[in-house]
């Protein structure tokens, strides 16, 4: 999701839901890296700071995609 986002420019805000968990920045960290803006992480990490207290309704959607066609199951 962050890749197709991301692909043509960079969106700053589409980051911010995965970089409330650790586990949200890895995924940051390796489509920021297929990417190639590796670089901007700092800023992520900045604009985002981890915290553990912050309580958000956050919805986790995971997608699979073969041969960047997106593939719904049920």
């Amino acid at each position: 999701m962050l890749i197709k986002k991301n692909r043509s420019e960079f969106k700053i805000e589409s980051f911010e839901q995965y970089m409330q968990a650790p586990c949200g920045r890895q995924v940051v960290k390796v489509s920021l890296s297929k990417l190639g803006y590796l670089e901007k992480y700092n800023l992520l990490k900045n604009k985002f700071p981890l915290n553990f207290f912050i309580k958000r309704n956050s919805k986790i959607r995971i997608v699979y995609y073969k041969n960047e066609q997106e593939i719904n199951l049920p």
